[in-house]
């Protein structure tokens, strides 16, 4: 009786939306074309939770100045976590690489619209540069605005519908609205932008 119980504990524990939130986080970024080390996907398997966002914070990091890296790590993670804050992928990866603030803001607001606000206050409070996350914000605005209305020319939702707003998971090989995003100088903007 106890091993019954106990292998119907670990099959609840490894069915749980946490433990499959590291899996389904390595199996965007692999779907999105990002690059990781064995010691990256190591550390993203082994990721939950906060750990997870900060294992997404560290891949921004390395990714430097690669804006579309960035995005693909951004769209991945935020895609893939549902359950996770998109307000807390943003300020982690903002925190982790400052410079590629624009990028975090577009990415995560293509990735979900509705969380548009939430994700421009969460870069601005990480020390993002206002002024860029207004610009990225604006941008992405616009690309949600050309995927929903191609969407909608394919039967999947209208203006206005609901389902218009929720973006499909596209491969990155196949994505035709990706707005390109300038890299910040770093310069300006308030804020200590250094991990905490």
């Amino acid at each position: 009786m106890r091993k019954k119980l106990a292998v119907i504990a670990l099959s609840a524990a490894l069915a749980s939306p946490a433990v499959l939130a590291d899996q389904n986080t390595l199996d965007m970024l692999q779907a999105e074309g990002v690059q990781l080390t064995d010691q990256q996907t190591a550390q993203i398997l082994a990721a939950e939770g906060e750990a997870l966002v900060g294992a997404v914070a560290s891949l921004v990091a390395a990714a430097g100045n690669d804006a579309q890296t960035v995005s693909k790590i951004v769209t991945a993670a935020v895609i893939a976590n549902p359950q996770t804050s998109v307000e807390s992928i943003v300020a982690a990866a903002v925190r982790a690489n400052p410079n590629a603030s624009a990028a975090v803001v577009s990415a995560a607001i293509v990735a979900k619209p509705e969380a548009s606000g939430n994700v421009v206050n969460a870069a601005v409070s990480a020390g993002a540069d206002p002024g860029m996350v207004s610009a990225a914000a604006a941008q992405a605005a616009t690309t949600v605005a050309q995927n929903q209305a191609a969407a909608a020319g394919r039967g999947q939702g209208t203006p206005g519908d609901p389902a218009a707003n929720v973006p499909a998971f596209v491969p990155a090989h196949q994505k035709a609205n990706v707005p390109s995003i300038p890299m910040g100088s770093g310069s300006g903007g308030g804020g200590d932008a250094s991990p905490t």
